[in-house]
Parts: structure tokens; sequence; C-alpha cells
């Protein structure tokens, strides 16, 4: 028998109700499964809780219903805890939940938006995207020493959340177990599991300066990846070609630095070089005006927190040779790159925007 579209069309529409059932009884069993697990077994291994604060936005949203697994014997850097309200905190909900930054026995501190752990950049890998009052622009971390059998912890909304940099370290003793996943937002089922763990030991890579052999073989390889970005960007092949011979014409006169272009070799913890970063003047008539022109991690060492790590290096470097701001260039379809800069607190200057258009025939 051939079935024909009609034939087809009459199944789909016969189907369809069936075929919308299936993600509702979903549901269905996991809502009925969570809540079996969180009220059988409360008080020996899982129990439900609310999350009372925006603090945690936009990881947990207030209101989420969240299961906490309460028999984990080990805390990890990234972890999200539920623990009894420290006493210093006092007028609080009776429980709040955070997430693991700082580990007994380490010194925490911050620059800017970057947390330091004994004086090495932390890369964060957990946190998201932060926007509005999130985004807030330091951390505020009081060099603090974490006693024996505590941990430091913060919400992942940095500017609105009430945590250990004003009340201090939460004791062992007073968490209750860790956030394993989201049963329940805005109303109705919604399941998100926490079973990553994080790379997230402090890093703390050097720089050292380029050699004569290494800056040829830079200008030599790093034409073409501007020409593709340019072309990625919009530029026409000829156009990106013809703006990239112009640009590093005038950065690298025969082929050696302009005046002020600096350019160092990224090295991770054992003296491996693991990236680059190229900075310099802008423009010749503003020496103090840094850019940062390029800088890249090696791509087998990426998710390390080594580019951020690198970033504040090169802050260091374009002070300690007199620049008194820092600029940079991304392109809107690098938004990996585009969150790393906002993070360490680079702001929008301005939006180059395109529109192709095509030509109409008559």
């Amino acid at each position: 028998m051939t079935t024909t579209v009609d034939d087809q069309a009459q199944d789909t529409r016969e189907n369809a109700p069936r075929s919308r059932l299936r993600p509702v009884m979903g549901w269905v069993i996991t809502i009925a499964v969570a809540l079996l697990i969180s009220t059988g077994t409360r008080a020996y291994a899982v129990q439900s809780y609310f999350v009372p604060t925006p603090s945690m936005t936009p990881t947990l949203q207030p209101g989420d219903r969240i299961l906490v697994d309460k028999l984990s014997s080990t805390i990890h850097r990234g972890d999200i805890i539920v623990f009894k309200n420290p006493p210093a905190d006092s007028g609080g909900p009776p429980t709040l939940v955070k997430r693991v930054i700082g580990l007994p026995g380490e010194h925490i501190s911050s620059v800017g938006n970057t947390v330091l752990i004994n004086g090495k950049p932390l890369p964060e890998p957990w946190l998201p995207k932060l926007v509005g009052i999130c985004a807030e622009a330091s951390e505020h971390i009081p060099p603090t020493t974490i006693a024996a059998g505590h941990y430091f912890v913060m919400g992942d909304c940095r500017g609105d959340s009430d945590d250990s940099r004003y009340w201090g370290t939460v004791p062992a003793g007073n968490i209750v177990g860790k956030v394993d996943v989201i049963i329940w937002r805005h109303g109705h089922p919604w399941i998100h599991w926490f079973w990553n763990r994080f790379p997230a030991d402090p890093v703390a890579p050097s720089l050292r300066p380029f050699t004569d052999d290494e800056i040829a073989s830079f200008v030599e390889g790093a034409v073409a990846p501007y020409v593709e970005d340019r072309i990625t960007a919009g530029d026409s092949p000829d156009e990106a070609r013809r703006i990239a011979d112009e640009q590093f014409a005038s950065l690298f006169p025969g082929g050696r630095p302009a005046p002020g272009q600096r350019l160092y070799r990224v090295l991770d913890d054992d003296g491996r070089v693991v990236g680059s970063v190229w900075i310099g003047p802008h423009r010749p008539e503003r020496v103090d005006a840094f850019w940062v022109w390029n800088v890249e991690i090696d791509e087998a060492h990426r998710g390390r927190g080594l580019g951020r790590a690198a970033m504040l290096l090169a802050e260091q470097e374009a002070r300690a040779h007199g620049a008194t701001e820092l600029g940079l260039n991304v392109f809107g379809a690098n938004a990996v790159a585009r969150r790393l800069y906002e993070s360490l607190g680079y702001e929008t200057t301005a939006v180059n925007m395109r529109k192709r258009l095509t030509q109409r025939t008559s």
C-alpha cells in the first residue's frame, strides 16, 4: 500500500496528542520520584530545600526547589552547598545556599573581580555571564586566612550576595549538604543536575619577552588568523588582507616591533610555554593608552584560567611601562572572549554594526 502525503498528515494528527503526552508523563514520573526521595529519606540522605534569595542568580533563582545530598563527605571548590545560617548573620533565613570558593587553610583575597587563592588567580569556570547588579566590579574580599574546618562561600550574584565577605567563613559542622539538582522553577517542573567537578585550582603563570627568532615567527603566523577574523566579522577577503598588511607594517616596521610594542610568552607553573600576549600603545600620540593586540592560550591548555591570569599579568606590565588605561578589540562572534573581558572589568566603548545589502533584480 502506498502512503500518500495526506495519509502521513492524518497519521501525524492522530498521534500528536500521544506524542505531547510522553514528555508530560516524564515530568510527572520525575517529580514523583523526587518527592519520594525528599520525604522518604529526609532524615538520612536527601532533603528538598527552597531557595529564599537571589544571591545565587542566575544559577539558582528565588523560589527554586532543590535536592540536597546530606551524605556528601568531601567538599570541593565550586560545590554549591546548603548550610545553617552562621551566628554573624543574625536575622537571615535559617538556611542559606552559596558556592564554595575557599578551602580550609587557604589565604583568600581579591584584585578587582578576580579571586586570589594564596596570591594566585582563581579560575571560576562555574560563573555564568553576570549582568545588572550581579556584575559588581569588585569582589571586595578582605585578605583572610581560612581556619581549619571552615569554608569561604560566595553567591554567584556577586553584587547582591550577603556571604563570607561580610560575615566570615562557614564551619564544616554547619553544612547540611551539597546541591545535586534543581527540580522546580517558575511554578513548574525544571530539572538541572549539578554533577560537574570543576578544575578550579589557582594558577600562577608568568610572562617572559619574546626572543628575536620568536618575534619573526609570530609576525609571520599572526597575519593569516587576523585576516580570517576580519572576514568572519564581515570584511571581504581583499579588504581584510589590505587592513592586516597595513596594520602589521605600522606595528612591525622591518619585521621588528615598533617602539613600545611588547610581546610576551605565557609560561605555566612548570615554565612551559602555553600562550602569548602582545600589548603596546594604540596610537603613537598616546603612549599611555595601551592596547591588548593579542592574547592567546594554546588549545591544549585552555579551561584552566590561564587566559584570565595572563590578562592580569598584562595589566601589571602595562602599568609598569607607564600605561594609564588598557583597551582591546573583540569581534562580536567571540562570545567566550567577551565574557572574559567583561568579567575583568572591561567596558564597551564602541559598537560597530553592519548590514549586508543584496542586489535586487528587476
